[in-house]
């Protein structure tokens, strides 16, 4: 699971990644409200951890700018005791939970479990990219001409992909997701199902292609030949 800590305060930022990643999560740090809007329109976070306080952008302003694009990445709100109407703000404006400063570790850490089942829970029923649909009922990835079933693993990878599309998403961070209780690292394996997916989205709409990079993998629209 990767997670943003987006505050500007580094004596608190560099203890929260350094606990984060010894839980084993994989932690990004952001220490103004820019770089964690730019880091969050480019890469795909399962959590956020956003201080309202921040330089540039302040935590509100990169909540708004996030929510109006569709981005819905589960965000905990990082605020000071004085803040209690930002804190309204901040709910109403998309976020999901906050914590007042100082908090205790172990709060912060059961929080980010009950957001996650959460949004383990929740998913659309149908997610469109392109001319391709992925509806959840029939695992099915449907066109206007043409539609496939998609297997287990398929399915998954591909809302993955739907959910994030033009992001960098990583082979850890896929095959921590797809193949979570049989614990594979074999990145053949993840390549091979990814080109699985990748083909059908093409006989569906030439213009879909799942990019490799190398250590990520991006969903994006080309230019038809």
């Amino acid at each position: 699971m990767k997670i943003l800590v987006a505050e500007d305060e580094r004596e608190l930022s560099k203890p929260l990644v350094t606990v984060l990643e010894h839980k084993g999560y994989s932690a990004d740090a952001a220490y103004d409200g820019q770089e964690a809007y730019d880091k969050i329109c480019k890469y795909n976070y399962d959590i956020i951890l956003l201080d309202i306080m921040m330089p540039k952008l302040n935590g509100l302003e990169v909540l708004q700018k996030i929510r109006a694009e569709n981005i819905h990445t589960p965000v905990i709100l990082l605020t000071a005791k004085s803040e209690s109407e930002d804190k309204i703000t901040g709910l109403d404006t998309g976020a999901d939970d906050y914590l007042t400063k100082p908090f205790v570790m172990g709060e912060l850490l059961a929080r980010i479990r009950a957001l996650t089942r959460r949004s383990d829970t929740f998913s659309p029923e149908k997610m469109e990219y392109g001319m391709a649909a992925l509806i959840k009922n029939t695992e099915e990835l449907s066109g206007s001409n043409t539609s496939f079933r998609l297997n287990n693993k398929e399915y998954a990878l591909a809302e993955i992909f739907f959910s994030s599309p033009e992001k960098e998403l990583e082979a850890a961070q896929l095959m921590e997701r797809v193949w979570s209780e049989e614990k594979i690292s074999d990145v053949n394996l993840l390549n091979m199902y990814v080109n699985y997916v990748k083909n059908k989205l093409s006989a569906i709409d030439r213009r879909i292609t799942i990019r490799n990079t190398g250590e990520c993998y991006i969903m994006e629209l080309t230019e038809a030949e």
